[in-house]
């Protein structure tokens, strides 16, 4: 990140204060100080808010740290004509409610019983969601299948990955599909069986102009033959479909003969996978945990609440507030009323909106 002057002219220090002009909570904030030709001080005191706490000292050889404060008393020496500088790294420990804060970092140089100020304030930003819409009940019946439509917006700054979960009575009922499972699925519906086994289906089938790393390819296939001998798989393939394909994999000559066959049709399953890749990451910055999220549960009452609730973290690690919403199931359904059944979860509408030129920005919260 790009660092500017935040100092400030003060006639009684002669000193400039770089730092960076926004960070996320919990990431280190390197502040420098350069002190200009000045090589005697009795001491240089460092206050931060007590939200945030120090990390490390650079070019300094002896320092003190009692709480939020650092008393410097010696800086490594420099060349006669060098400028004498050090360097403070910093980091607020505290997850705001709000977009943004500010954290106001004071430097007071003490020499012959004299003494100097000056200050600057690290900017502190966060990413923020919120549910725009949600519905507020939707409609189970016997014909038309049914999904929890979503409106997201995202403000703020840093990538974020997403998770969401569906909770009824306080018991997680959703669960989500990796790329492995989605290839799976996808797998059974393309109608591939043993019958292609030794087929030169390579030199039948037109190869994408697109090409995908074949280790990655291997890793996935490799993924997808372990989950069906454990019997992880989506529900069309189980039954019959899976144990054909276990009886497969049990025989090492026609594993490897399967293995190749599944190879070519992994790349172009996986194309187009990447084709839908709005559905999986809906911005640059913002990624989702899981392919798909689908509710997985038995609806006991004519009326259920399920809370949809999403959970987000940087790539730093912070975890932020989940945002949660309440949508009511109506059972209007005559039949298979003790049936498992699934809603799909889907973000139907995403609102991207970054915040812009942050150094014209003016912080409410400040610490």
């Amino acid at each position: 990140m790009k660092s500017r002057d935040n100092s400030e002219p003060n006639n009684k220090i002669q000193c400039s204060v770089h730092i960076v002009p926004w960070a996320l909570p919990n990431e280190e904030i390197p502040i420098h100080i350069n002190l200009g030709k000045e090589r005697r001080f009795n001491e240089i005191r460092v206050t931060i808010p007590p939200s945030f706490a120090f990390i490390d000292f650079i070019n300094v050889s002896e320092v003190a740290i009692a709480k939020n404060i650092a008393r410097i008393k010696r800086i490594n020496k420099t060349s006669r004509d060098a400028d004498i500088y050090f360097g403070v790294v910093v980091k607020c420990t505290k997850i705001f409610d709000g977009i943004s804060s500010a954290g106001r970092i004071k430097i007071d140089c003490q020499k012959d019983g004299t003494k100097a100020s000056t200050e600057v304030y690290a900017r502190i930003f966060r990413p923020l969601l919120e549910i725009t819409r949600a519905p507020k009940t939707i409609e189970l019946t016997d014909d038309s299948p049914v999904k929890v439509p979503l409106q997201i917006k995202y403000i703020g700054f840093g990538d974020i990955q997403l998770k969401i979960e569906a909770i009824i009575g306080g018991k997680i009922v959703s669960y989500g599909e990796s790329l492995v499972v989605d290839l799976l699925e996808r797998l059974m519906q393309t109608g591939f069986t043993e019958r292609e086994i030794g087929e030169n289906v390579t030199s039948e089938k037109k190869k994408p102009e697109v090409k995908v790393n074949p280790e990655y390819i291997k890793e996935l296939s490799e993924e997808m033959i372990e989950r069906i001998k454990k019997g992880s798989v989506p529900k069309e393939m189980k039954g019959e479909n899976l144990e054909r394909l276990r009886s497969i994999l049990s025989d090492e000559e026609m594993r490897k003969k399967w293995m190749e066959v599944l190879l070519h049709h992994v790349e172009g399953l996986l194309l187009n996978l990447l084709l839908e890749s709005f559905d999986r990451n809906p911005t640059n910055n913002v990624k989702l945990s899981d392919s798909k999220t689908k509710i997985h549960a038995e609806i006991k009452l004519p009326v259920e609440k399920i809370k949809i609730r999403i959970l987000y973290r940087d790539l730093i690690g912070n975890e932020y507030t989940p945002v949660e919403t309440t949508t009511i199931i109506e059972d209007r359904r005559k039949v298979g009323k003790a049936t498992l059944i699934e809603i799909p979860i889907n973000i139907e509408k995403w609102e991207n909106k970054p915040l812009m030129n942050v150094k014209e920005m003016k912080i409410g919260n400040e610490d």
